[in-house]
């Protein structure tokens, strides 16, 4: 109960502090992107290349999780997610607990160097195998909305506490 009496004031007094300017550089975007971007997924998950393909900009860039060099062009990143599926012998991947934050920018990302629309997202990557093995990770993503709404930028990542047999390599 004591500590109701420290937190309580606190809370208050964050609740009666002003924004400063800083605070609107940053805004909740339309939860059409959140659609947009569970298409998106939805498409790469089942390997639909076509569909996928249809929601990245010609110009898009693809950030695998390693850090290696990024995939440049719709051309090149559809067929490093077909490679990858084949490397890997994986025949099905099913994303589930998805949480998304669509977040609209007006000024440029450092990270990404962007300003716009994105929506980072969370969930659980199931994979099976072709030799019957599965495997659970945790994936995080994070996509850029071009003018026309499509993917321009996408990064995908697992947690820095994912173990080496659990992190699937993206890259070649």
């Amino acid at each position: 109960m004591k500590l109701l009496w420290l937190v309580f004031p606190l809370w208050l007094f964050s609740c009666q502090t002003t924004p400063t300017d800083d605070a609107d550089d940053l805004s909740i975007a339309s939860d059409d992107y959140v659609v947009l971007t569970q298409k998106a997924l939805s498409y790469q998950a089942d390997f639909d290349m076509e569909a996928w393909g249809g929601m990245l900009a010609d110009d898009v860039v693809f950030i695998p999780s390693e850090g290696g060099p990024a995939y440049q062009k719709k051309a090149v990143v559809l067929a490093n997610w077909s490679r990858w599926r084949q490397k890997n012998h994986v025949s099905l991947l099913q994303l589930s607990q998805l949480t998304h934050l669509p977040v609209r920018s007006r000024e440029q990302l450092p990270l990404m160097g962007k300003a716009g629309v994105y929506v980072i997202s969370y969930c659980l990557a199931d994979l099976q195998f072709t030799d019957g093995h599965t495997s659970r990770q945790s994936l995080h993503v994070c996509c850029h909305f071009d003018p026309k709404k499509r993917i321009d930028y996408y990064s995908l990542y697992f947690p820095a506490g994912a173990s080496a047999d659990q992190t699937i390599s993206i890259t070649q």
